[in-house]
Protein backbone atom coordinates (compact mmCIF):
# COMPACT_ATOMS: atom_id res chain seq x y z
CA UNK A 1 0.00 0.00 0.00
CA UNK A 2 1.47 3.30 -0.96
CA UNK A 3 2.79 5.89 1.95
CA UNK A 4 0.03 7.86 0.86
CA UNK A 5 -2.96 5.47 1.50
CA UNK A 6 -1.44 4.06 4.83
CA UNK A 7 -0.83 7.96 6.25
CA UNK A 8 -4.85 8.48 5.12
CA UNK A 9 -5.99 5.65 6.76
CA UNK A 10 -3.87 6.06 10.00
CA UNK A 11 -4.98 9.72 10.20
CA UNK A 12 -8.70 8.25 9.63
CA UNK A 13 -8.02 5.85 12.74
CA UNK A 14 -6.70 8.75 14.80
CA UNK A 15 -9.12 11.73 14.32
CA UNK A 16 -12.07 8.44 15.22
CA UNK A 17 -10.25 7.99 18.48
CA UNK A 18 -11.10 11.31 19.41
CA UNK A 19 -14.20 11.54 18.32
CA UNK A 20 -14.97 8.31 19.96
CA UNK A 21 -13.64 9.85 23.49
CA UNK A 22 -16.06 12.89 22.69
CA UNK A 23 -19.15 11.09 22.07
CA UNK A 24 -18.50 8.31 24.42
CA UNK A 25 -18.34 11.09 27.23
CA UNK A 26 -21.53 13.50 25.79
CA UNK A 27 -23.53 10.04 25.26
CA UNK A 28 -22.96 9.56 29.20
CA UNK A 29 -23.34 12.42 30.31
CA UNK A 30 -27.03 12.19 28.70
CA UNK A 31 -27.67 8.98 29.13
CA UNK A 32 -26.52 8.47 32.61
CA UNK A 33 -27.07 11.87 33.53
CA UNK A 34 -23.55 12.45 34.63
CA UNK A 35 -22.81 16.08 34.93
CA UNK A 36 -18.70 16.41 33.62
CA UNK A 37 -18.17 19.89 33.68
CA UNK A 38 -15.97 19.58 36.54
CA UNK A 39 -13.61 18.67 33.54
CA UNK A 40 -14.29 22.57 32.47
CA UNK A 41 -11.35 25.34 32.39
CA UNK A 42 -12.34 27.15 34.98
CA UNK A 43 -9.70 30.43 34.50
CA UNK A 44 -7.62 31.05 37.31
CA UNK A 45 -9.03 28.18 39.47
CA UNK A 46 -6.43 25.37 40.47
CA UNK A 47 -9.54 22.79 39.99
CA UNK A 48 -9.70 24.12 36.70
CA UNK A 49 -6.63 23.46 35.41
CA UNK A 50 -7.61 19.87 34.62
CA UNK A 51 -9.64 21.58 32.07
CA UNK A 52 -6.67 22.43 30.04
CA UNK A 53 -6.45 18.53 29.36
CA UNK A 54 -9.71 17.57 29.06
CA UNK A 55 -11.91 20.17 28.40
CA UNK A 56 -12.05 20.09 25.01
CA UNK A 57 -13.78 16.17 24.93
CA UNK A 58 -16.90 17.94 27.17
CA UNK A 59 -19.85 19.10 25.24
CA UNK A 60 -23.13 20.69 26.86
CA UNK A 61 -25.73 19.57 24.21
CA UNK A 62 -26.87 17.85 21.16
CA UNK A 63 -25.95 21.28 19.26
CA UNK A 64 -22.74 21.57 20.98
CA UNK A 65 -21.49 18.58 19.43
CA UNK A 66 -23.01 17.87 16.55
CA UNK A 67 -21.55 21.68 15.25
CA UNK A 68 -18.13 20.25 16.53
CA UNK A 69 -17.96 16.99 14.76
CA UNK A 70 -17.30 17.79 11.12
CA UNK A 71 -14.70 20.58 11.42
CA UNK A 72 -12.37 18.78 13.88
CA UNK A 73 -13.16 15.45 11.56
CA UNK A 74 -12.20 17.46 8.44
CA UNK A 75 -9.35 19.78 9.68
CA UNK A 76 -7.60 17.05 11.55
CA UNK A 77 -7.45 14.55 8.71
CA UNK A 78 -5.91 17.55 6.40
CA UNK A 79 -3.53 18.46 8.90
CA UNK A 80 -2.00 15.01 9.34
CA UNK A 81 -2.17 14.68 5.38
CA UNK A 82 -0.65 17.54 4.56
CA UNK A 83 2.20 17.80 7.30
CA UNK A 84 2.83 14.41 8.83
CA UNK A 85 6.08 15.41 10.86
CA UNK A 86 4.40 18.63 11.83
CA UNK A 87 0.92 17.51 12.97
CA UNK A 88 1.54 16.45 16.18
CA UNK A 89 3.48 19.04 17.55
CA UNK A 90 0.33 21.21 15.94
CA UNK A 91 -2.51 19.41 17.77
CA UNK A 92 -0.10 20.00 20.64
CA UNK A 93 0.07 23.26 20.46
CA UNK A 94 -3.34 24.31 19.81
CA UNK A 95 -4.64 22.12 22.37
CA UNK A 96 -2.55 23.16 25.18
CA UNK A 97 -1.65 26.33 24.33
CA UNK A 98 -5.54 27.29 23.83
CA UNK A 99 -6.43 26.18 27.41
CA UNK A 100 -3.20 27.55 28.73
CA UNK A 101 -4.16 30.98 27.22
CA UNK A 102 -7.94 30.70 28.38
CA UNK A 103 -6.92 29.53 32.05
CA UNK A 104 -4.91 32.46 32.40
CA UNK A 105 -6.60 34.94 30.65
CA UNK A 106 -10.47 34.28 30.40
CA UNK A 107 -12.89 35.75 33.04
CA UNK A 108 -12.70 34.44 36.23
CA UNK A 109 -15.94 32.58 37.25
CA UNK A 110 -16.58 31.26 33.60
CA UNK A 111 -16.09 27.78 32.53
CA UNK A 112 -15.06 26.08 28.83
CA UNK A 113 -16.30 23.18 27.47
CA UNK A 114 -15.72 22.09 23.94
CA UNK A 115 -13.96 21.54 20.72
CA UNK A 116 -13.99 24.74 19.05
CA UNK A 117 -10.55 26.29 20.65
CA UNK A 118 -8.90 22.87 18.70
CA UNK A 119 -11.10 23.57 15.60
CA UNK A 120 -10.28 27.13 15.81
CA UNK A 121 -6.20 26.62 16.23
CA UNK A 122 -5.96 23.51 13.52
CA UNK A 123 -7.70 26.06 10.70
CA UNK A 124 -5.60 29.20 11.58
CA UNK A 125 -2.30 26.74 11.31
CA UNK A 126 -3.53 25.81 7.80
CA UNK A 127 -4.68 29.48 6.77
CA UNK A 128 -0.92 30.41 8.79
CA UNK A 129 1.09 27.67 6.84
CA UNK A 130 -0.24 29.60 3.75
CA UNK A 131 0.60 32.96 4.58
CA UNK A 132 4.30 31.89 5.58
CA UNK A 133 4.98 29.57 2.89
CA UNK A 134 3.78 30.91 0.15
CA UNK A 135 3.67 27.92 -1.57
CA UNK A 136 0.11 26.46 -3.90
CA UNK A 137 -0.38 23.76 -1.65
CA UNK A 138 -0.60 25.23 1.33
CA UNK A 139 -2.30 28.29 -0.72
CA UNK A 140 -4.97 25.62 -1.87
CA UNK A 141 -5.21 24.25 1.54
CA UNK A 142 -6.16 27.98 2.85
CA UNK A 143 -8.35 28.58 0.16
CA UNK A 144 -10.36 25.11 0.91
CA UNK A 145 -10.98 26.28 4.31
CA UNK A 146 -12.08 29.79 3.96
CA UNK A 147 -14.52 27.95 1.30
CA UNK A 148 -16.03 26.00 4.18
CA UNK A 149 -15.33 27.89 7.30
CA UNK A 150 -15.17 31.16 6.56
CA UNK A 151 -17.84 31.94 8.78
CA UNK A 152 -15.68 31.03 12.06
CA UNK A 153 -14.85 34.57 11.93
CA UNK A 154 -18.26 35.30 13.55
CA UNK A 155 -16.75 32.88 16.47
CA UNK A 156 -14.47 35.40 17.56
CA UNK A 157 -17.14 38.41 18.47
CA UNK A 158 -18.14 37.92 21.98
CA UNK A 159 -21.70 36.08 22.56
CA UNK A 160 -23.66 34.51 25.24
CA UNK A 161 -23.09 31.11 25.53
CA UNK A 162 -20.36 30.82 23.42
CA UNK A 163 -16.54 30.55 24.30
CA UNK A 164 -15.08 33.50 21.61
CA UNK A 165 -11.62 33.48 23.98
CA UNK A 166 -11.32 29.53 23.34
CA UNK A 167 -11.77 30.42 19.28
CA UNK A 168 -9.62 33.43 19.75
CA UNK A 169 -6.48 31.85 21.67
CA UNK A 170 -6.98 28.90 19.64
CA UNK A 171 -6.78 30.73 16.23
CA UNK A 172 -3.68 32.29 17.69
CA UNK A 173 -1.92 29.28 18.79
CA UNK A 174 -2.95 27.86 14.98
CA UNK A 175 -0.93 30.73 13.65
CA UNK A 176 2.28 30.40 15.77
CA UNK A 177 1.96 26.77 15.42
CA UNK A 178 2.16 27.76 11.67
CA UNK A 179 5.31 30.09 12.16
CA UNK A 180 6.95 27.12 14.05
CA UNK A 181 6.27 24.03 11.94
CA UNK A 182 4.59 25.01 8.96
CA UNK A 183 8.12 23.96 7.08
CA UNK A 184 8.87 21.33 9.10
CA UNK A 185 7.82 18.86 6.02
CA UNK A 186 8.98 19.99 3.46
CA UNK A 187 10.99 23.16 2.03
CA UNK A 188 8.48 24.91 0.59
CA UNK A 189 9.17 27.49 -2.50
CA UNK A 190 7.25 30.83 -2.14
CA UNK A 191 5.09 30.81 -5.14
CA UNK A 192 6.47 33.89 -6.60
CA UNK A 193 10.16 32.15 -6.70
CA UNK A 194 11.22 32.38 -10.16
CA UNK A 195 14.85 31.34 -11.41
CA UNK A 196 16.61 34.25 -12.35
CA UNK A 197 17.09 33.58 -16.14
CA UNK A 198 13.54 32.41 -16.62
CA UNK A 199 12.56 36.33 -14.99
CA UNK A 200 15.01 37.56 -17.86
CA UNK A 201 12.68 35.18 -20.55
CA UNK A 202 9.44 36.78 -19.62
CA UNK A 203 10.88 40.17 -19.33
CA UNK A 204 12.05 40.17 -22.59
CA UNK A 205 8.89 38.87 -23.76
CA UNK A 206 6.87 41.35 -22.24
CA UNK A 207 9.15 43.76 -23.74
CA UNK A 208 8.54 42.63 -27.35
CA UNK A 209 5.03 42.93 -27.36
CA UNK A 210 5.02 46.90 -25.65
CA UNK A 211 3.87 49.42 -28.31
CA UNK A 212 6.97 51.29 -30.25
Amino acid sequence: MPTEQKRFWSSVWIVLLFLAVMWVVFLFQELAGTDFTFLANAPHRIEGLKGIFFSPFIHGSWEHIMSNTLPFMVLLTVVINAYPKASFWVLLTVWLGSGTAVWLLGVEGSRHIGMSGVIYGLAFFLLGSALFTRHRVPVLIAVFVVVLYGTMAEGFLPKQGISWQSHLYGALCGVAAAFLFGRMDREYLPVNTVPEKDKRFFEEVGNSQLPR
